[in-house]
């Protein structure tokens, strides 16, 4: 099977990302979202800080893009079933996304900003 060719998307470079080489080939486990210190630690282990505060002002469906991740893109199971959701993402990955969802909160804000200019 061919790997998909995945986009160059848009990344925001000003995350400091404290983890060692083996840790970013782990598969993600666990998530805690620091909204206070703004940042995000993975596996009790990877950090990832200076997460900047429009990340959690752009919002798609009342919801920051950011923090959705955090908990949706870990591994679960539920209680009653037994029933396991495991996205089976690597620690890399995820500081990929996350990288990407900051760039996109940030083009979205200044799309909204230009908006408000037009009709506000």
């Amino acid at each position: 099977m061919k790997d998909k060719e995945k986009p160059n998307l848009p990344e925001y470079s000003n995350l400091t990302i404290t983890a060692d080489e083996n840790a970013l080939k782990d598969y993600v486990e666990k998530v805690q979202l620091d909204k206070k210190d703004r940042e995000i630690t993975i596996n009790g282990t990877v950090k990832v800080q200076n997460i900047p505060e429009f990340a959690f002002e752009c919002k798609v469906g009342n919801y920051p893009p950011i923090e959705w991740i955090s908990k949706y893109l870990v591994k679960q199971e539920h209680k009653k079933t037994g029933i396991i959701w495991d996205p089976n993402i690597k620690v890399s990955e995820f500081i990929d996304i996350v990288k990407k969802l900051v760039a996109f909160s940030q083009m979205c804000l200044g799309i909204k900003e230009r908006l408000d200019g037009f009709y506000g």
